[in-house]
């Protein structure tokens, strides 16, 4: 009796610390929503210590982070992600999102490169990359991603305009 009674509350433990990190991860998401970035972190982090293998934990505290200013912390949760999924292209973006923003613009290419390896119709990750290579002076291959981020997506909001840019800039 005494061993079933403590199965009993070793499951109930179990199947309500899952739905508690559930709730955690639903919050987070919340307060993403609502840019309260600091609380976003603090539910992703007790997520997390339920769920050490929810790579989208990961990624969406990195996000948090990452809004935060705070590059080392989202980049180590975003390459976490990378590692517990490396098939997801959330990972990638995002840590070429980090990368870029620390001035690692090849980097940055290399990892929405992987994006699109997974995800080959994501509009937001040519334009990051016809970003990256803007700044590095690469104008043809940035007229390139532009040209396919318009293509995926014609109303996205600053591709048409930075694809023009960037075909001015290949004409000087």
């Amino acid at each position: 009796m005494k061993r079933m009674k403590a199965t009993l509350l070793v499951a109930l433990y179990v199947s309500t610390s899952s739905v508690l990190a559930a709730d955690l991860s639903t919050l987070g998401q919340e307060q993403i929503r609502q840019k309260d970035y600091v609380s976003a972190v603090g539910s992703f982090t007790k997520h997390i210590e339920a769920n050490p293998t929810d790579s989208a934990a990961y990624v969406y505290r990195g996000y948090a982070h990452y809004y935060l200013k705070q590059l080392p912390q989202a980049e180590k949760d975003f390459k976490e992600a990378i590692r517990l999924a490396p098939a997801q292209s959330q990972g990638y973006f995002n840590y070429g999102l980090v990368l870029d923003e620390q001035g690692f613009h090849k980097q940055a290419i290399a990892q929405y490169r992987l994006a699109l390896k997974q995800n080959p119709n994501d509009a937001s990750a040519y334009y990051n990359m016809g970003n990256s290579y803007s700044k590095l002076s690469q104008y043809k291959d940035a007229v390139s991603a532009f040209e396919q981020a318009v293509r995926l997506y014609p109303q996205h909001p600053y591709a048409s305009k930075n694809l023009a840019v960037a075909k001015a800039m290949l004409k000087q």
